[in-house]
């Protein structure tokens, strides 16, 4: 059906559905870019704040020392000495022990071995 057709109701109501649409149109449009807006923003605090973050972290060092073992001291008691929590839990600590040393299990250390244990450090040790 033509414009021209249309009774002066039927125009008026077309137009201003026509203009509805066109409002929804905007609507949306500007809420997308809203959106859009706030997820850049997120966006970039994420990488400013982990940036930031990185450059604040003091680098440690990893490095082994020999410890005799003493009467009574376990993997460990010798564990909770030398571990970090940042690199370390206690278990995965004990257990990296037992493969440089080469021992069987936890228990199979005894008075007056030498053990190599792996530690982290901030100091950075030139040789």
């Amino acid at each position: 059906m033509r414009i021209s057709e249309l009774s002066d109701q039927e125009y008026m109501e077309l137009r201003l559905e026509r203009r509805r649409a066109a409002r929804r149109r905007t609507l949306m449009i500007r809420a997308l870019a809203i959106l859009a807006a706030a997820f850049l923003c997120v966006l970039s605090f994420h990488a400013f704040a982990a940036r930031v973050s990185a450059e604040d972290k003091i680098p440690s060092f990893k490095y082994y020392t020999s410890v005799v073992v003493k009467a009574g001291d376990t993997l460990s008691s010798i564990s909770g000495e030398y571990m970090d929590s940042e690199h370390y839990t206690l278990h995965s600590h004990v257990k990296e022990i037992c493969t440089i040393n080469h021992l069987e299990d936890a228990d199979s250390i005894r008075t007056g071995m030498v053990l190599i244990v792996p530690y982290y450090s901030t100091d950075y040790i030139s040789y």
